[in-house]
């Protein structure tokens, strides 16, 4: 199981693509969202980034079960915000608590469910190969750099 502490975060305003959540030409969040966006240190992100590993490829294939698949088109245009939103809602809007955030070595964070499901345009960009996960594990969602989600469940339903 992937864990966190405290001094494993890094102020949000040191995280190197922190323009996301705090630049007036992007979509700056509320002080009290921002309070839930916890960017791990570049050690504890190379940690994340190798554990992410377990939610991709064969490792994922044998734990997980995919679901469903949801391609955003249109990515300017507020309609498939709306409906990306939805298909997050639809999967995830249940769950709550903390979620793990890895991007590339060395980006990653902790970040409360519900700030990802309200602004998860802000966090998923399409240049990039994005794994979420839940600290319970009960899931994992991949987003790909075509501005595809892909939903997995637990095959057992227990933890890892």
């Amino acid at each position: 199981m992937f864990t966190y502490l405290e001094s494993d975060c890094v102020p949000l305003e040191a995280f190197p693509i922190k323009w996301r959540w705090l630049e007036e030409n992007h979509t700056p969040l509320p002080e009290a969202d921002l309070q839930t966006i916890h960017p791990l240190s570049e050690a504890k992100a190379r940690e994340a980034y190798e554990y992410s590993k377990n939610f991709q490829g064969g490792n994922y294939r044998t734990r997980y079960q995919e679901i469903d698949e949801y391609h955003v088109e249109g990515r300017n245009h507020e309609p498939f915000y709306n409906n990306a939103r939805e298909w997050l809602l639809s999967h995830l809007g249940n769950d709550s608590g903390i979620i793990f955030i890895s991007w590339i070595e060395p980006w990653a964070m902790a970040v409360e469910l519900r700030t990802f499901l309200t602004y998860w345009e802000s966090f998923l960009y399409p240049v990039e190969d994005v794994v979420i996960w839940p600290a319970h594990e009960q899931w994992a969602l991949l987003f790909d750099y075509k501005q595809r989600f892909y939903f997995a469940r637990r095959k057992d339903g227990g933890a890892r």
